[in-house]
């Protein structure tokens, strides 16, 4: 069945919760993304993958690149407490994997123009077509 949406789940930045939709979508087998973590953590999950794309708008865009950066970064910082906590555990070999996210996540600059320049030095523009997303580059 598909469904149709006229607007946007979320009007505000502020209301967006990680982890958890509005409209979660639940897959062929059975999985509910929108409510992963929440129902991870209820089932004693032994393992979990989450991964972050930034899209081109969020490359064109420095400002959306920056507070996504803000928020995988202090969700970094939850999970580290629930680790120190003992409310998560991690097997020791994933322990460094964590640092090397922390440290790029510490290494992204703040400041837009900066952050800019940064992905404009790496963005390869034969690959990415900025018209196709109805984006301008300067």
């Amino acid at each position: 069945m598909n469904k149709k949406f006229n607007r946007l789940a979320y009007s505000s930045l502020k209301d967006f919760i990680y982890g958890v939709a509005e409209n979660p979508v639940t897959t062929k087998n059975g999985l509910v993304i929108g409510g992963v973590l929440k129902r991870a953590k209820e089932l004693y999950c032994k393992g979990l993958l989450v991964e972050l794309e930034l899209l081109p708008p969020m490359t064109v865009n420095p400002e959306w690149g920056i507070e996504i950066n803000k928020i995988v970064r202090d969700a970094m910082d939850e999970i580290r407490k629930a680790i120190d906590n003992k409310e998560v555990c991690i097997e020791d070999r994933e322990y460094k994997w964590l640092d090397i996210m922390s440290d790029q996540l510490e290494n992204i600059p703040e400041n837009e123009q900066e952050f800019w320049y940064k992905i404009k030095q790496e963005l390869n523009l034969n690959n990415f077509i900025p018209s196709e997303y109805d984006l301008k580059i300067d």
